[in-house]
């Protein structure tokens, strides 16, 4: 386990809260089940317990301590909070904080902390009514409370507004950062994006369509169609990591009608690939990025040939081969030499530097790159790592 000091403390970076603890059929906690989770947590390295009053209806700091009671004191640090931001006027400061220590069957909190600060409940912790802060300042200076800080949901400014007024006095923060719901919630966001983007670039492309083929401009729906195919690839709506070889060459087309609308007969493609080889499936976007770097680092300038094949090996992979004629200057044979000594290969938005050129070198070099570069290979199943083979520049 990976530990933090804290003040000479080795805090245990990943701590074990008691808010939801397993629960029986009657929705009661499972103390059995409790005890066995907090036994691996400290076989794990795990030293940090969390609890709460408001927590299983004021069970779980009963539990907890009843469970922490097996193990030596000083092996474990207990955190428990007061309950300010739910204060009423049956509560006392004093009696709900002997009330926790009795219940958690210790004498003093390692941690403890005013619970919920936020836009709502400072008023209650800085209220003299209730004395919450002046108590707990006086607990910490006898010992019964070994650090003084607080939790928190608020925004930022009603924090600074709290930490402007109470840094000398808390020690720490506690911020809920929960890395599943993190992660859904980012998740989500993309999820929504790519839909709803799509949806409204879809819809206003068909838009444009429509009005060209009303102004019978053939070659403008064309484009559009085009476009909207290799919008469809990038976006990948269906979900799908891998696509029949004869898909992913639709793509391939249509990066090479719209790049031919710019670069007009300059550029032609020819293919080398076996219709038995079409349903086999690859990789999403694996093969039309390799063909433009191509076109961009080199035919882009001045045109020319691109040959796509792909080639059936004895260990049953599909070797893919992407050649150009075009010349390399000295500058691209370096950065291409760069990438293939480095041990990551080719990295960066380069997507596939290394092309395989003619004339090919008597003796070609290879090495192990992630697929993105001349050449790539995959089986049906999978995408293996593949020899990568260039030709000397010219000079």
């Amino acid at each position: 386990m990976i530990c933090k000091d804290f003040q000479g403390l080795k805090l245990s970076q990943l701590g074990f809260g008691t808010m939801r603890l397993p629960l029986r059929e009657d929705r009661s906690i499972d103390e059995e089940q409790a005890a066995a989770m907090t036994a691996e947590a400290i076989a794990k390295g795990v030293n940090y317990f969390d609890t709460a009053w408001p927590y299983h209806g004021g069970k779980s700091e009963t539990v907890i301590g009843e469970i922490l009671k097996q193990y030596p004191r000083e092996s474990f640090y207990l955190a428990d909070k007061f309950p300010g931001h739910q204060i009423a006027p049956s509560y006392d400061v004093k009696a709900v904080f002997e009330h926790q220590l009795e219940k958690c069957g210790v004498g003093y909190f390692d941690f403890y902390l005013l619970h919920n600060v936020y836009e709502n409940s400072i008023a209650v912790y800085e209220d003299e009514r209730w004395g919450i802060l002046p108590y707990l300042l006086e607990q910490k200076k006898n010992g019964r409370i070994r650090h003084l800080g607080f939790s928190t949901h608020a925004g930022v400014p009603a924090l600074e507004a709290f930490l402007e007024k109470h840094t000398d006095e808390m020690e720490f923060c506690q911020i809920e950062l929960n890395y599943l719901d993190w992660t859904l919630q980012q998740a989500k966001i993309r999820a929504l994006q790519s839909q709803i983007n799509p949806h409204f670039l879809n819809n206003t492309l068909e838009i444009i369509n429509w009005e060209a083929r009303l102004a019978d401009n053939e070659r403008v729906c064309s484009m559009i169609e085009a476009l909207s195919t290799m919008l469809d690839a990038a976006i990948g709506r269906d979900g799908r990591a891998q696509i029949p070889l004869a898909e992913e060459l639709q793509y391939v087309d249509a990066y090479l009608y719209i790049t031919k609308e710019r670069l007009g007969d300059r550029l032609t493609l020819r293919r080398e690939i076996d219709e038995a080889m079409l349903p086999v499936r690859i990789p999403r976007l694996m093969l039309q990025p390799i063909v433009e770097n191509a076109v961009e680092h080199d035919l882009s300038r001045r045109g020319g040939e691109l040959c796509l094949r792909a080639v059936p090996q004895k260990d049953g992979r599909l070797l893919f081969e992407i050649e150009h004629d075009g010349e390399m200057t000295l500058d691209g044979w370096a950065r291409i030499q760069d990438a293939l000594q480095s041990p990551a290969g080719p990295a960066g938005p380069q997507r596939g530097a290394a092309a395989h050129t003619r004339p090919a070198p008597p003796a070609p070099q290879t090495a192990q790159t992630p697929g993105r570069c001349g050449r790539a290979s995959t089986a049906p199943a999978q995408t293996t790592a593949a020899p990568v083979r260039t030709a000397s520049p010219r000079r």
